[in-house]
């Protein structure tokens, strides 16, 4: 989109950001609406070839900044502040042992019962793209499909060119939008550029003006821990990991996840669910586990208590330190 091009660059002029973080933003405000949370998290793709001494390194030196962004903010204008500031932050932490780092994320997935994966992934590529330039789009935004290709990331954009026009390529996994989903998501994009460069566009306006369907949970989704969880998916996460052996799982007033169980010990149970979450982006493992004694199968939950804890006190056992190096 030209059109999108001149519009970039005055949302970026009026909010003080360069047009990466302007496309960021866009990008995190609607992920935001999508998925109905209130804060984003993304991961940056930075080359790391700033410093003078890896000037003349060949190998692969790329590695993600998390960029996390508070979207409780009355205007996109605001969310481009946000999305500016994180990525200030995030940038400057982006050289780290990646050994020790995924370790670090290993203790707290452990701990905060989930398993954190690359779900949504930004790249700017416009100041090393190479393409040779396409004629110019008849239409205002111009859209075409890509041949179907794999990618670790439930979503990616990556962006080609920023200045006289706007070229992005998005991937975006089609087990959480749907061809038609995925289409007025990355036009909604560019829509939300151009129509930020003539006023200051409320947030609460972005999911209309964009044509981006909020997803809806129904009964048995809940909100813990920032996440949107499905209980019967949970109630299968722990059926495997015990064995088939009676549970049952409780989202408590307090928010937290109750898992009743026969036999085992938390920790057993506890290490199991997290050993399955890989892939299962709707579950998340329990916070409490109650251990049952065994008891025939219609009153097993009736049957007195043997133990009860988080499972994680080994977590603490080994300290993870990341390098700055």
């Amino acid at each position: 989109s030209t059109v999108a091009g001149e519009a970039l660059g005055i949302v970026a002029r009026r909010t003080g950001a360069s047009r990466s973080v302007v496309t960021l933003a866009a990008l995190g405000t609607l992920i935001g609406a999508r998925t109905v949370q209130r804060t984003c998290v993304v991961a940056s793709l930075t080359s790391n070839r700033i410093r003078p001494e890896v000037r003349d390194y060949v190998g692969p030196l790329a590695q993600d900044a998390l960029i996390t962004a508070d979207l409780d903010v009355p205007t996109f204008d605001e969310a481009v502040r946000r999305f500016r500031t994180a990525s200030l932050t995030g940038y400057q932490h982006t050289r780290f042992d990646s050994i020790a780092l995924w370790e670090l994320i290993g203790a707290v997935n452990t701990e905060r019962g989930i398993d954190f994966a690359r779900d949504c992934v930004f790249s700017d590529m416009s100041g090393v793209a190479l393409a040779e330039r396409e004629p110019p789009p008849a239409e205002d935004i111009e859209c075409r499909w890509l041949p179907e290709a794999s990618f670790p990331a439930h979503l990616a954009l990556w962006t080609n060119r920023l200045e006289d026009e706007v070229d992005l390529t998005f991937w975006i996994d089609p087990r959480v939008m749907s061809r038609a989903e995925a289409e007025s998501f990355g036009t909604g994009l560019v829509r939300l550029l151009i129509e930020a460069a003539g006023r200051v566009v409320p947030l609460p306006e972005v999911a209309d003006l964009c044509g981006v369907a909020p997803v809806e949970y129904g009964p048995g989704w809940v909100h813990v821990d920032s996440c949107w969880v499905n209980l019967e998916a949970v109630e299968r996460l722990v059926g495997e990991a015990v064995g088939g052996r009676p549970h049952r799982v409780v989202h408590d007033a307090d928010g937290r996840l109750t898992c009743h169980v026969s036999g085992g010990t938390p920790e057993e149970v506890h290490a199991a669910c997290v050993a399955l979450l890989p892939g299962r982006t709707s579950a998340m493992a329990p916070h409490h586990y109650v251990i049952h004694q065994p008891a025939p199968a219609d009153a097993w939950l009736r049957a007195p208590v043997v133990t009860e804890g988080c499972g994680r006190e080994f977590v603490f056992s080994a300290t993870s330190r990341v390098s700055s190096q």
